[in-house]
């Protein structure tokens, strides 16, 4: 078990207003064991963080994985592969923005479910933890009614609404 210290940065712990100048924290076997400022406790390695920020990672609760941004549908016409390209790409880019945590509400194909069994088997790394949601659900002609991207969920009480000319 080998104990890495990290210091000499300002922490954002958003707990407190202000930053905290010349702080550490100690990380044992991946998780955070200790914390503070000032006088640092022994490690077996440390890590000097030359005076950068950190801050805790940030969650994204909103997001559509497989959607292709330059698309108005944001990518209706993609295929399963390119869905969990643009997927795979996406979490990379929130990773590198800080996110650490995401909520899918809605992939084409499932493959934000895919994508979490690859994480849970320790195969996809380096990516934020995810909390999949499978494709939405849509009424026929909804949102989300698109080609591989929602259940569609309709019920008697859509057949009944009558459109007057």
């Amino acid at each position: 078990m080998t104990k890495t210290l990290f210091h000499n940065f300002s922490l954002f712990d958003g707990r407190n207003p202000e930053n905290e100048a010349n702080a550490w924290f100690v990380v044992e076997d991946g998780k955070l064991v200790d914390r503070g400022t000032g006088n640092t406790p022994n490690a077996d390695e440390e890590v000097n963080l030359n005076g950068r920020f950190v801050m805790p990672g940030l969650f994204n609760v909103h997001s559509h994985l497989t959607s292709h941004p330059d698309k108005f549908d944001g990518g209706f016409d993609t295929s399963e592969a390119e869905s969990a390209f643009y997927a795979l790409e996406h979490l990379r880019q929130l990773l590198k923005s800080g996110v650490t945590y995401v909520r899918e509400c809605g992939d084409a194909y499932d493959t934000d479910i895919k994508l979490k069994r690859l994480q849970a088997a320790g195969v996809l790394k380096h990516v934020p933890e995810l909390q999949p949601s499978g494709k939405a659900m849509s009424m026929t002609g909804g949102h989300g009614d698109g080609p591989h991207m929602a259940y569609l969920t309709d019920s008697p009480d859509v057949y009944a609404i009558q459109i007057e000319p």
